[in-house]
């Protein structure tokens, strides 16, 4: 490894880090202020992170993004659960998928296909949402 690959992992990582650190802190001001975030609104930002994800970016990038997609799809499953709604199973397939501990290793063209896909089908999600 030369010194400026150990010098861009080491930057790559800190800015991870300090933007968890920033999400992290959003999300204890928001559960401060009781503001609960709609289901909508979590599909949305997943959304943007996914398409975000089809730029060639850092690892640390994709690793936060598992977190991220991971965390919103459980997230909207119990909020589906909570309101007694038909549970999306394509919800806990994409968690299955974007799980951070039991990592999935694929190439980066399938990758991107897979996030596409994920895109298409939070949109959709999104569209039946507002539908009802």
């Amino acid at each position: 490894m030369t010194s400026f690959e150990f010098f861009y992992e080491k930057v790559s990582t800190c800015l991870l880090y300090e933007f968890f650190g920033t999400f992290v802190i959003a999300f204890r001001v928001v559960r401060n202020y009781n503001y609960s975030m709609s289901k909508q609104a979590g599909l949305i930002i997943a959304s943007i992170l996914l398409g975000i994800a089809l730029l060639p970016l850092p690892y640390g990038y994709y690793q936060f993004l598992r977190i991220a997609v991971f965390s919103i799809s459980i997230w909207a499953l119990v909020e589906s659960h909570n309101k007694n709604t038909q549970l999306p199973i394509g919800l806990f397939f994409t968690a299955i998928i974007y799980n951070p501990i039991f990592k999935i290793s694929l190439d980066r063209e399938i990758w991107s296909a897979i996030n596409i896909i994920t895109i298409v089908y939070f949109v959709y999600l999104i569209m039946k949402q507002k539908d009802k």
